[in-house]
């Protein structure tokens, strides 16, 4: 699809305070799919809709950063990447109207609005955008996510940086809330050092 990611980052570009942010914060989500493929299940298809929803997910910004979801949500929806679906629009628009705030809830017009199938694909996919994106509150790029493994109390993301990381991995347990409430288990972060 390299006439879509091309329209998706025209999108962002446009609407982007900092573009690098959402770049970084899509490579995290992207990173923390492929190691957690085992948990949510998901193909290649999903993990596009991901990449693209981390790429536009701060577009709201463009009108200031209250609701800066909403709006996010509103912009997708109204002037949507090239190469598709209205399905894929629905869901990418969703999946970045949750990287803050509240959770997916049936009482969300938008969300209620989706088949049930699509409701589960978009929890998966916030969940994952969510915590990317609390691991870069710093908006430094000084995090990689190398794996995401399970042990007794529940999922460990291990992650890679040559900085500390206390601001972001608090953020990153903060915005770990939709992760734990879809798969049923807490989230605990281990960090290594990139030296």
């Amino acid at each position: 699809m390299p006439n879509t990611i091309k329209s998706v980052e025209k999108i962002a570009a446009q609407y982007e305070h900092d573009f690098a942010h959402s770049q970084h914060v899509a490579k995290l989500a992207v990173q923390l799919f492929d190691a957690s493929e085992w948990l949510h299940g998901l193909g290649d298809d999903a993990r596009d809709l991901l990449f693209y929803a981390g790429l536009l997910h701060d577009i709201g910004w463009s009108g200031g950063q209250q609701a800066h979801h909403k709006r996010a949500y509103d912009l997708i929806m109204h002037d949507p990447p090239a190469g598709l679906s209205p399905r894929e629009v629905r869901i990418i628009a969703n999946v970045a109207r949750y990287h803050r705030k509240g959770l997916p809830k049936l009482s969300h017009d938008a969300f209620s609005a989706l088949k049930p199938q699509d409701r589960e694909l978009v929890r998966r996919l916030a969940s994952l955008l969510r915590v990317a994106d609390g691991l870069d509150i710093t908006h430094r790029n000084a995090v990689s996510i190398v794996a995401c493994t399970e042990s007794e109390r529940g999922i460990v993301i291990t992650v890679k940086s040559s900085f500390n990381l206390s601001i972001e991995l608090a953020r990153g347990r903060e915005k770990s809330d939709l992760f734990e409430e879809t798969f049923g288990k807490t989230v605990e972060f281990q960090q290594e050092d990139s030296h």
